[in-house]
């Protein structure tokens, strides 16, 4: 990875470039956000520094980025404008407008190397931040999403309080809501099969997909909170309620030859008398509805300079509803029927002198 950074009186010129290798695996570090991929990305910034009325500083610009797997597939090629402004109360927007070039492919649809073809695309999004000097503060936002020449489109809402009360606590508590309609999907149930009938991998050479449109809305509920005790003692809550819903409609298949086929949108024949009920009880097999809570404390003590201790405890509770006889909810009904994980766990470390 790489990046260079030129810096004027108002102009400002970033460009970098990463490369993760197909063969990239840190699993035993840590998070890996991605691999198989390189890209790029040049950013152009205007910043003025005066203050001008009731306006402390604001900046504009624009910027290209572009991702390719390793084989030269194109899964991100985007022309964004950006824009961010602060008041002299230190509230500040900011906002963000982006264009997806054709030519794109989505390469984790499938699942399988198939590789869907995604339309051109117009995004949004705009976010309000108060000042953070407050004991209380508010962040929130909203972004947008269409495929152009289709039906797709997805919108989230987000908001967070965080209340610093007194100087030893802190808490936040947010909640995000994600909205999406027409979105081209596979079949979740199964919706590839090899020549033979089976699921298909990597290699299979004959592949007949199944996609469907995908209405899903999911809404979630999150709040952590944090005292610190003393310099050495603190402690930590985390929680969070999950609930998703979704629904298929409008299906359609594709065969395809070969391996890392390309699957276009518009290549699709829908077929109205695929009925989504494998099983015959009289649910739709690719239709889901999920609730999921998860709890999390951490008291951690420095005994020592270095030296820590540390306990946990954390729940977790999900649960899929079955679905049958209504249609899919947002809901936390059911919660308490599906299966829970307790763990408590003690951690010791001490630092040797």
């Amino acid at each position: 990875m790489g990046s260079v950074l030129h810096t004027g009186v108002n102009w400002e010129l970033d460009a970098s470039y990463r490369a993760l290798s197909p063969k990239l695996d840190l699993n035993d570090l840590g998070f890996l956000p991605g691999f198989n991929v390189w890209g790029a990305d040049v950013d152009l910034l205007y910043h003025e520094r005066k203050p001008r009325g009731g306006v402390q500083d604001y900046s504009v610009g624009t910027g290209f980025t572009e991702e390719l797997t390793f084989d030269n597939a194109v899964m991100v090629q985007n022309v964004s404008l950006h824009g961010d402004l602060r008041f002299t109360n230190l509230w500040s927007l900011k906002t963000n407008l982006y264009y997806g070039l054709p030519g794109r492919h989505d390469v984790f649809e499938a699942g399988d190397g198939g590789r869907l073809k995604r339309p051109q695309t117009v995004s949004g999004e705009l976010y309000l931040q108060t000042d953070p000097r407050r004991h209380t503060q508010f962040y929130g936002g909203v972004y947008g999403f269409h495929e152009l020449g289709r039906p797709g489109w997805n919108t989230t809402g987000t908001a967070q309080l965080t209340f610093n009360l007194l100087p030893t606590l802190q808490l936040d508590v947010s909640s995000q809501l994600t909205v999406s309609k027409h979105a081209t999907r596979l079949w979740f149930p199964d919706g590839c099969r090899d020549a033979t009938g089976e699921s298909c991998t990597p290699l299979s050479t004959v592949r007949h997909y199944t996609f469907g449109q995908l209405a899903s809305d999911s809404l979630s509920f999150t709040s952590h909170a944090a005292y610190t005790f003393s310099t050495r003692l603190s402690l930590q809550g985390y929680a969070q309620l999950f609930m998703a819903r979704g629904a298929f409609t409008h299906y359609s298949h594709i065969d395809t030859m070969g391996t890392n086929p390309v699957v276009r949108p518009d290549a699709l024949v829908p077929d109205p008398a695929f009925h989504d009920d494998s099983d015959g009880d009289g649910a739709k097999d690719g239709d889901f509805q999920r609730v999921a809570l998860n709890l999390n404390l951490v008291l951690r003590w420095e005994y020592l300079p270095g030296s820590t201790l540390l306990v946990v405890y954390s729940r977790s509770q999900s649960a899929d509803d079955a679905l049958v006889g209504h249609a899919a909810r947002l809901t936390p009904g059911g919660l308490n029927a599906g299966p829970t994980e307790d763990v408590f766990l003690i951690k010791l470390s001490y630092f040797w002198r």
